[in-house]
C-alpha cells in the first residue's frame, strides 16, 4: 500500500516538473489521470456563485501567498474543486503559494470549457475555451499577463469569428467574420487603429470596440435582441469615465463612473429596487 501511494506521489511530482521544463501537460481528458491528481490534491468545494477566485475558501492569504488553513509554508501542489456530486469542476496548480502551472475548468457533463496556464502568478501561454457542444471558441496566447501573438475566436458552428494580433498587451491588427463566413465590412484594425465588430452566433452585432494607438477607446456591447447591454470609454485599456448599463428591454439600469479601471461612483436609475452596490 505504501508503494502504491508512493507511486502516485512520484507521478504528481513528475507531472508538475513537466511544465516547469517546458514539456507537455498531463492529458486532462484522461479521467484516470485526473483521478490520480485529485487523490493527491487539496480538495475544495465548488459553488456556482462563490469560491471562484483567490483567495479560495480553503486557503489563507499572507503577503500575497496562499497557505493551507493550518499550513505553515506557502502551498505547493494541485488544488481542485468538486461539486456536490463529487465531479471535478476546477483545477489549479500552485508553486510556493502562487498559481503556477495548469488551470482547467469543467462543465457539469464532464467536458472542459477552459484550459490555460499560469506562470509565477500571471496568466501565461495558450488559453483555450470550448462551447457546450465541445467546439473550440477561443484560443489566445499570453506572455506573463499580457496578450501577445495571435488571438482567434470561433462561432459555435466552427466558422472563424475574428483574428487579432497583439504585442505586449496591445492590439496590432484585427479582422472579423460573420457566422456565414462573410467578412465583416466594418472590422479593420491596422497598426493599432480601427474598429472590431463582434457578432453572436445568430449573426447579430454583439460588441463594437474602437481602438486608437493600440488601445481600446470605446465599447458598445449588445444583448442578443439587439438592445445595448453596456457602453462606455477606455483609457489605457482600462474603463474610465461614465459607463451606462441597460436591461434586456433597453431601459437604462444604472451608471458607473470609473477612474483608471476602478469604480468610484454608481447610480441606479429610478424604479430600481437597488440603491447601491
Amino acid at each position: 500500500m505504501k508503494l502504491y501511494s508512493y507511486y502516485f506521489q512520484s507521478l504528481i511530482v513528475a507531472l508538475c516538473s513537466q511544465w516547469a521544463s517546458g514539456e507537455q501537460y498531463p492529458n486532462f481528458d484522461d479521467r484516470s489521470v485526473v483521478t490520480k491528481i485529485i487523490s493527491n490534491a487539496l480538495v475544495g468545494e465548488w459553488d456556482e456563485f462563490n469560491n471562484k477566485s483567490l483567495p479560495f475558501a480553503e486557503f489563507r492569504q499572507k503577503q500575497g501567498l496562499q497557505y493551507e488553513r493550518a499550513g505553515t509554508q506557502p502551498y505547493s501542489g494541485f488544488y481542485v474543486q468538486l461539486d456536490g456530486n463529487k465531479r471535478i469542476r476546477n483545477l489549479r496548480h500552485f508553486q510556493e503559494g502562487v498559481m503556477d502551472g495548469p488551470v482547467v475548468s469543467w462543465r457539469e457533463n464532464g467536458l472542459k470549457f477552459h484550459q490555460g496556464n499560469y506562470s509565477l502568478g500571471k496568466i501565461d501561454g495558450i488559453q483555450s475555451s470550448w462551447s457546450e457542444n465541445n467546439t473550440k471558441i477561443l484560443e489566445q496566447n499570453y506572455q506573463m499577463g499580457k496578450l501577445d501573438g495571435l488571438s482567434v475566436r470561433w462561432f459555435r458552428n466552427g466558422q472563424k469569428s475574428s483574428e487579432q494580433i497583439f504585442q505586449n498587451g496591445k492590439i496590432v491588427t484585427a479582422i472579423g467574420w460573420k457566422p456565414n463566413g462573410e467578412r465583416c465590412p466594418s472590422t479593420r484594425v491596422v497598426d493599432g487603429v480601427g474598429m472590431l465588430v463582434i457578432y453572436n452566433d445568430f449573426g447579430e452585432e454583439a460588441d463594437r470596440e474602437e481602438y486608437v494607438g493600440n488601445k481600446q477607446t470605446r465599447s458598445i456591447e449588445r444583448y442578443s435582441n439587439g438592445n445595448t447591454r453596456e457602453e462606455g470609454y477606455y483609457k489605457n485599456n482600462l474603463k474610465d469615465g461614465l459607463w451606462i448599463y441597460y436591461r434586456v428591454d433597453g431601459k437604462e439600469h444604472f451608471r458607473v463612473t470609473y477612474l483608471e479601471g476602478k469604480r468610484v461612483n454608481a447610480e441606479f436609475s429610478k424604479g430600481s429596487l437597488e440603491n447601491r452596490f
